[in-house]
């Protein structure tokens, strides 16, 4: 087909192509033959493509967005649970409670970042941003909800979320390298 609808259609396939995942390269591929085969229908061929490739992907970014909301519910709610726990359970001091929640809070964006780059191994840097940041940026959302105001972004919140996101980015460097070497001796 020439003209615009045909300019059109060949546009949507080469986007659907591009837009497939990864995992999906193959099935792309061999859309993109059967529409280099048609005489007809192109354009709604292209169009099918499209919506598969964007249900493919969305499909992925779900469990992605599952789990990083999961890194970030981990991150936020690790080190309170075991202070309170600790706390009240009455079995360390203040002072012990706080020897421990540090170590929590510093161990808690590696873990996460580790876990989510293990399946996502080329989403590090946003995996440890949203981990990093994540549980703080919620902390603030919900003190201005609740009329408390907001925490000043100083110099010393903006270390401490420069920190959390270092932590995160290695425990997802470590993940990441796992991951991807589990999948080349899965391929293999």
């Amino acid at each position: 087909m020439t003209g615009r609808r045909g300019d059109l259609a060949g546009a949507l396939m080469a986007l659907a192509t591009r837009y497939a995942p990864a995992e999906r390269r193959d099935w792309a591929k061999a859309m993109q033959a059967e529409f280099a085969a048609l005489d007809k229908g192109r354009l709604s061929w292209a169009v099918g493509c499209l919506v598969a490739a964007a249900r493919w992907r969305a499909a992925g970014e779900a469990s992605y967005t599952a789990a990083l909301a999961a890194g970030v519910v981990f991150v936020g709610g690790l080190a309170p649970l075991a202070y309170f726990g600790v706390a009240a359970s009455g079995l360390a001091s203040r002072a012990e409670m706080a020897r421990i929640v540090m170590p929590l809070i510093a161990a808690a964006p590696v873990l996460a970042g580790f876990v989510i780059a293990l399946n996502w191994p080329g989403r590090r840097l946003t995996t440890a941003v949203v981990v990093g940041i994540g549980p703080s940026l919620i902390g603030n959302a919900m003190l201005a909800a609740t009329g408390a105001g907001l925490r000043a972004l100083g110099p010393q919140v903006l270390i401490g979320w420069a920190a959390l996101v270092v932590l995160g980015y290695l425990g997802a460097l470590a993940g990441s390298a796992l991951g991807r070497r589990r999948a080349r001796r899965i391929a293999r």
